[in-house]
């Protein structure tokens, strides 16, 4: 089964949340950093920025993109590796979450640079 989250906002702790629907809040700016987000399966609050799945994704928010790149890219995290795929040449790529620093990437096969913003995640 999926992973469920909670979300405490304004004192009003959310309904469970999909991973996708929590995504979906992140990208629209209703969670930040400070967010206090718990996974229900471990009823443990946090500060949304001290989770590392929810950091990743808070980094890299369309909100916080500089917007320099002609492609938008969506990832998935499974297990401690992010998944994406060049959108021009369709080249796989799998990085290690604590090796990967910049939410622009450079395909070494075709040049072409995009962004990578927050896709469902997927739990190994």
């Amino acid at each position: 089964m999926a992973d469920t989250w909670l979300i405490l906002t304004d004192g009003t702790v959310s309904e469970p949340l999909t991973q996708e629907q929590l995504t979906e809040l992140i990208s629209a700016g209703k969670v930040q950093k400070d967010t206090k987000i718990c996974r229900t399966s471990d009823n443990c609050w946090k500060d949304a920025g001290s989770v590392p799945e929810i950091c990743l994704m808070l980094e890299f928010a369309p909100s916080q993109q500089d917007g320099s790149s002609d492609y938008t890219i969506r990832y998935r995290i499974e297990g401690n590796d992010i998944h994406f795929s060049c959108p021009e040449c369709d080249q796989h790529y799998k990085l290690a979450v604590f090796d990967f620093k910049a939410a622009t990437f450079t395909c070494k096969t075709c040049k072409k640079t995009f962004r990578i913003e927050p896709a469902l995640l997927v739990r190994s």
